[in-house]
């Protein structure tokens, strides 16, 4: 499955945010799943 994840680019904000990310990313990863990213 492709997944789009929008995210924020401060650094300015809360560790819980960060951990969050990286969780998901461990699943998406971890189930075979592909991010959809792009640049405005």
């Amino acid at each position: 499955m492709n997944l789009c994840v929008y995210a924020s680019s401060s650094d300015a904000l809360s560790p819980v945010y960060k951990e969050a990310a990286e969780s998901l990313g461990r699943l998406m990863g971890t189930g075979g799943h592909a991010l959809i990213y792009g640049v405005a």
